[in-house]
């Protein structure tokens, strides 16, 4: 996520897969231990996608541009989104929400989801003292937001209607128009967004270009991001100053 563009996490698994699955190509091999160990690492690789601009496209252009025709078709013929997603859903549900979340039972991972072990960025009674107007801007669905909402114990501080999920309504992050939605929503002239990822820091900054309009002061809680304006791992106090 630190490269840029991949605010969505099913674009992210799938840029990891086409990723090994060029590896297994290049070297002949399906053993995911041995390509994990040849150059370059997947850091390092996140490295080029930033410098060349982030997201899908570059990844997956950085990816196949040393192939052969043949050889990307072999490759994209294995490069199976649907399932890809399928076993991402699972992974990331587990037995407890799959259903509930996605309108199925896992087939593939059959154990505690990885949406049990988030890490959550800001405690909630920081938040308490603002409701009603606290709001949320995802790259999830409506159904994983609001399961996350349940188990981090903000679900009855937010507001359904502030909760701006993807829904295929609105632009994604970094695209400043989900800001500028929730805020017209929220009737606010000023605002503080905390947030994780690069795409998070730009959307704000993004924001802040436009005419008139909401002021929006980013707060980047992730200790690696760049450009970052705080660096701490749960929000669990009011700022000073």
């Amino acid at each position: 996520k630190l490269a840029g563009g991949f605010n969505n996490d099913w674009d992210l698994t799938f840029t990891v897969a086409l990723f090994y699955l060029a590896r297994a190509q290049q070297w002949g091999s399906r053993d995911l231990n041995m390509l994990r160990q040849e150059a370059p690492a997947l850091a390092d690789f996140a490295g080029r996608i930033r410098e060349e601009g982030g997201g899908p496209g570059v990844a997956e252009e950085l990816v196949l541009g040393s192939f052969s025709p043949e050889e990307r078709s072999s490759i994209l013929e294995l490069w199976d989104r649907v399932l890809i997603q399928r076993i991402f859903q699972e992974f990331y549900a587990g037995t407890e929400y799959c259903q509930r979340l996605y309108g199925f039972e896992p087939s593939f991972v059959k154990e505690t989801g990885l949406i049990k072990q988030e890490k959550l960025l800001l405690d909630a009674e920081l938040v308490r003292p603002w409701r009603p107007k606290i709001g949320v801007v995802t790259g999830r669905t409506r159904e994983e937001a609001e399961v996350a909402l349940e188990i981090s114990r903000l679900k009855g501080l937010v507001p359904s209607e502030l909760v701006i999920a993807d829904e295929g309504e609105l632009p994604r992050k970094p695209n400043p128009e989900v800001l500028r939605v929730l805020a017209e929503r929220m009737e606010s002239s000023l605002g503080i967004y905390f947030g994780d990822t690069p795409d998070d820091l730009a959307t704000v900054n993004a924001q802040g270009a436009q005419p008139g309009g909401t002021e929006i002061l980013p707060r980047i809680v992730e200790n690696r991001a760049h450009g970052r304006d705080i660096d701490v791992g749960v929000v669990g106090r009011r700022p000073r100053g």
